[in-house]
């Protein structure tokens, strides 16, 4: 009958010890937090550090005091040991080991410490890693970009991906001495999204007057909807931001409804300011419907 009842028993009970659930406890709360962290907007990141980061650190630290004091402090322990426990109390191994640690010089104090820096520098490193992958091109780039952004946007390739306008437009998207022009231009960026050494997504950026314009946000047709849209559309208000600007427009296709919603879903707003559509030898117009710009924006807290 013990035995049934045991093995039943809570986890708790079976382990004689609370450790091995507040560690999964720990790593499903940190996994859960890395996913929600990358579904914050860039506006309530301070110093590339997000409230997410600093409840994981505190989590982490939560975590770790409750894990050591379980070990040496179970609950039963002053009623005497866990049925089927070791002869010595729970714990011994630990107090032997943080003795001998302190005989060595190494207190807890220090062991803090050093969990501390080692945390710091694995936040420095994820941080400098999406450094390393969103980047400001240059005219080393031109002819690597003009491929990506006509793949995207124009032509067969681009119906492998959802933002095509092959349906809409003939022609080109932009021409390398288009591209040439803007990167010369101190008052443009243009953003690269560079993974294994290929570049696969892109956005321009121009500073006019006291807002930020942005366009041609391009990803590879074979890896949109994986969230390099979004991270350079993040990039983008953060780069908003260090100019000092407040606000963000943009012009879309009115016709493309679905383009549309996913600049919606991240913050963009339509104010029904409408532009004429430039027809001419790039862009050549293969639809029924006449084709305008519907104006979008977002303000940058």
């Amino acid at each position: 009958m013990h035995l049934d009842w045991a093995r039943w028993a809570p986890l708790t009970y079976r382990a004689s010890s609370l450790v091995l659930v507040l560690e999964g406890l720990m790593v499903i709360t940190v996994l859960t937090l890395v996913v929600l962290g990358n579904q914050l907007n860039a506006s309530v990141i301070f110093w590339r550090i997000s409230p997410v980061d600093v409840t994981i650190a505190a989590v982490w630290f939560a975590g770790i005091y409750l894990i050591g004091k379980t070990r040496i402090d179970l609950p039963w322990q002053a009623k005497g040991s866990a049925p089927g426990s070791q002869q010595e109390p729970r714990g011994h191994s630990i107090i032997k080991t943080h003795k001998k640690a302190v005989e060595k010089g190494m207190g807890m104090q220090k062991i803090i410490f050093l969990f501390v820096v080692c945390s710091l520098v694995t936040l420095a490193a994820s941080s400098t890693a999406l450094l390393r992958m969103i980047t400001k091109a240059t005219l080393e780039d031109v002819s690597t970009l003009n491929k990506l952004i006509n793949s995207a946007y124009r032509g067969e390739s681009s119906k492998k991906g959802w933002t095509t306008e092959a349906n809409l437009l003939e022609g080109s998207r932009t021409t390398e001495k288009e591209l040439t022009e803007i990167i010369q231009d101190q008052k443009n960026t243009i953003l690269k999204f560079t993974e294994n050494n290929q570049i696969i997504g892109s956005v321009l950026l121009i500073e006019k007057e006291h807002q930020l314009y942005l366009g041609m946000l391009t990803v590879s047709p074979e890896l949109q909807n994986s969230g390099v849209g979004k991270k350079l559309l993040q990039q983008a208000e953060i780069h908003a931001s260090a100019l000092g600007l407040t606000k963000i427009v943009m012009t879309v296709i009115s016709v493309r409804e679905e383009l549309i919603s996913w600049y919606k879903r991240n913050g963009y707003i339509a104010m029904g300011a409408r532009e004429p559509f430039p027809v001419g030898d790039v862009h050549i117009p293969i639809s029924n419907h006449p084709l305008e710009f519907i104006v979008l924006e977002k303000r940058i807290q």
